[in-house]
Formats: C-alpha cells, structure tokens, sequence
C-alpha cells in the first residue's frame, strides 16, 4: 500500500515537474533565439 502511494506520488510530480521544466525550456530556446 504504501509503496503504491509513493508510485502515484512521483508520477504527479513528475507530470507537475515535467510542465514546469518545458514551460522553462520553451522561455530559454525564444531567449537564445533573440539573442541570435
């Protein structure tokens, strides 16, 4: 039981993480692209 609701715990924060670190990722690539 426990180990499943630490399963489900890393996956929500991964899916939180992960739309995090793309929105981040997005917002550097339009920065090198302007400076360039």
């Amino acid at each position: 039981m426990k180990k499943t609701m630490f399963i489900i715990a890393t996956m929500i924060f991964g899916i939180v993480y992960f739309d995090k670190y793309r929105f981040l990722l997005k917002k550097y690539k339009t920065d090198i692209i302007d400076v360039e």
